[in-house]
């Protein structure tokens, strides 16, 4: 009986120690929270923030919030906000922490302070319809903190010199700087026009296809590098009064217009880019985005990295074709006329002589035919080759699968170190270098195995 006596009151012990320790513990955390809550300048739950007003050495700029969370600018121009600058410039209020109270008293003279006129001041109306907000004043004599008072109170205090440049903003900073706002994997169609050309994209899967000037093939890579510089690309300035003359801008007929369509949601995008100009040292190119009703100016290199010639994004290579379904190809140029073929995995030379090819030099001719790429192209749509050629063809090749013509290529006139070029797969006329195509001008020796 003793021992269960113990065992009871050892017990009673143990859980009223541990109940003192939660109790402590909890009481503890309750007063961080408090003393927390005591050290703001404020207490603002920025969930509950409907507008913002902000008065700088730059000037007064209204904001309201809509559901999404996204900002508005009204005043003094109506523009769509940078909801990561203006929750950055929220944060930075909220979190200030006073470090000592300085002054307070109905009657309180501010102006030793700058508070009486201060240098900044944020306004937040909340979705009680209460306001609250801070004023910003002068450096402490010190220049450690700056004096500072929250909105309707009687104390002033200091806080760190920090809080000065973290909301000191211009509306420039406020304001959404991307030149166009959208995500590149929802994109469908880019449209691109210039003085000197013209053409179209579509999307297909997760691959890119020219549709104008000609279909063709193109660096899926560098679709998707072009978009995201666009996507990620940051106006430099704003003109919202004093909009130059259209014959200054260049905007009226702008020499090049990009549009893009959006498929999530449905949309078009249209960013036009006019004239250059150069401001103190920095080049750039006068812009309109379709949905704004300010000019912008942007970067000089980056626009010109948006007026890519086609040229730049399709893929070069003149041959498209799978190796390892090719049973047969021809090649002639001259008098020489070769004709190989394939049975099972061996390769046959079949004209202008019987034997069997080293398959080897065989593969290595395919390789070369694969490598083989575009150095420009000449002309996009062509009605014919005639024009491009003397009388016949430098150099056929064609290629079989299944004993169908697969593609081919065929070489015309010399132009310097070029040649122009027809490749059946698509209808531009392509140049390319000489050097390149001497390369594939074989004879049956270069098929014969080395018996040594």
């Amino acid at each position: 009986m003793k021992f269960k006596s113990t065992f009871v009151l050892g017990t009673a012990l143990i859980g009223g120690a541990v109940a003192v320790y939660l109790l402590d513990y909890k009481a503890g955390e309750e007063k961080k929270a408090v003393e927390m809550l005591s050290s703001k300048l404020i207490r603002l739950d920025s969930e509950k923030i409907r507008e913002v007003k902000l008065t700088s050495e730059y000037g007064t700029f209204s904001l309201t919030k809509n559901a999404q969370g996204d900002f508005t600018i009204n005043s003094p121009v109506l523009a769509k906000g940078d909801k990561n600058a203006v929750n950055n410039l929220i944060r930075s209020v909220v979190n200030i922490k006073k470090e000592r109270e300085i002054a307070s008293g109905e009657n309180l003279n501010l102006a030793p302070y700058g508070l009486e006129s201060p240098l900044v001041e944020l306004q937040f109306l909340l979705s009680d319809s209460s306001v609250t907000g801070i004023s910003l004043g002068e450096e402490s004599p010190t220049g450690e903190y700056i004096f500072a008072m929250s909105l309707g109170d009687d104390k002033v205090f200091t806080i760190p010199k920090s809080v000065y440049s973290q909301t000191n903003k211009k509306l420039f900073d406020l304001r959404d700087k991307n030149i166009l706002s959208f995500k590149s994997k929802n994109v469908s169609k880019i449209f691109v026009k210039t003085k000197d050309y013209d053409y179209e994209i579509e999307r297909v899967g997760s691959e890119f296809l020219m549709v104008k000037p000609a279909a063709l093939n193109l660096e899926s890579g560098k679709v998707n590098s072009l978009l995201s510089r666009l996507a990620n690309g940051k106006v430099k300035k704003f003109i919202d009064r004093e909009e130059p003359a259209p014959e200054i801008t260049g905007l009226a007929e702008a020499e090049t217009d990009l549009r893009l369509e959006i498929s999530n949601p449905s949309r078009q995008l249209r960013l036009t880019i006019g004239n250059a100009l150069s401001e103190d040292g920095k080049a750039y190119r006068y812009a309109k985005d379709a949905s704004r009703s300010t000019i912008m100016l942007i970067d000089s290199g980056f626009a010109e990295f948006l007026e890519k010639r086609p040229f730049e994004l399709i893929k070069k290579n003149v041959l498209s074709f799978d190796k390892n379904k090719v049973d047969a190809f021809d090649i002639r140029y001259g008098d020489v006329e070769l004709n190989l073929t394939k049975d099972e995995s061996l390769w046959y030379v079949t004209r202008p002589e019987k034997f069997m090819a080293n398959t080897d030099k065989v593969n290595e001719l395919l390789e070369l035919f694969l490598s083989l790429k575009a150095s420009a192209v000449e002309e996009y749509d062509p009605k014919s080759f005639k024009a491009y050629v003397n009388k016949f063809p430098d150099l056929t090749i064609t290629l079989y699968q299944d004993s169908v013509e697969a593609n081919f290529i065929r070489t015309g006139r010399k132009i310097g170190n070029e040649s122009f070029l027809k490749s059946g797969g698509t209808p531009p006329i392509y140049r390319i270098l000489n050097s390149a195509i001497e390369k594939l001008k074989v004879s049956t020796d270069y098929f014969r195995k080395d018996e040594s």
